[in-house]
């Protein structure tokens, strides 16, 4: 019956390892895709501030030339 047990307690403990393994996995799948999600979003964020930079300065150079040009 010790055996038994013994074995018991082996198949117990591979099982336990087996679902914290799967259990990393899924963290490190979650993280890695929050972190392409954040990474996205932070690329679309960019693009709008470039452009957004873009808009101003060519405003401003055409305030500057119209300026210029009526003096």
């Amino acid at each position: 019956m010790c055996d038994e047990l013994s074995i018991r307690c082996e198949i117990m403990a591979l099982w336990a390892g087996k679902g914290k393994t799967l259990a990393r996995m899924k963290v490190l799948q979650f993280k890695c895709f929050n972190a392409l999600k954040e990474y996205r979003e932070f690329k679309k964020h960019s693009k709008n501030v470039l452009k957004h930079k873009l808009e101003e300065f060519k405003a401003n150079m055409k305030r500057k030339a119209f300026l210029g040009w009526e003096k």
